[in-house]
């Protein structure tokens, strides 16, 4: 067999690149259906939208977690061999997308709970 000696690096760069792409596109469409349900409407609407955008989120969170992990894996390997500069680049763009939509999605639980009159940091 005739491999070339950085296809399972380059496989894992990619892979965290499209895991990333998918975890902070879903952390940005997350937020139509917040958007929607705060133009109103009614209860059982506003919960089934609330439903979808919290699907959405840990959808985004399932798969920016190991799309970051992907790219660290890749880095490491990449550091041991001397490889083409493609594959760097993108392992270096999957961890920073995959970044981004984890912590757009904890942004967006934690800054709710913050801004909630009767949330937990409020006294009694």
């Amino acid at each position: 067999m005739n491999a070339r000696p950085g296809a399972g690096t380059e496989l894992l760069s990619m892979t965290s690149l499209i895991l990333g792409i998918l975890s902070f596109g879903l952390a940005l469409a997350s937020f139509l259906p917040i958007l929607w349900a705060r133009q109103g409407g009614s209860f059982g609407m506003v919960v089934g939208l609330g439903m979808l955008a919290l699907s959405i989120m840990l959808g985004g969170l399932i798969l920016g977690i190991p799309g970051f992990i992907l790219g660290i894996i890749a880095l490491v390997r990449f550091r041991k061999r001397i490889n083409h500069n493609n594959i760097l680049r993108t392992a270096i763009v999957g961890i920073i997308l995959s970044s981004l939509g984890i912590a757009t999605l904890l942004i967006l639980f934690v800054i709710p709970a913050l801004l909630d009159p009767s949330g937990p940091l409020r006294g009694p």
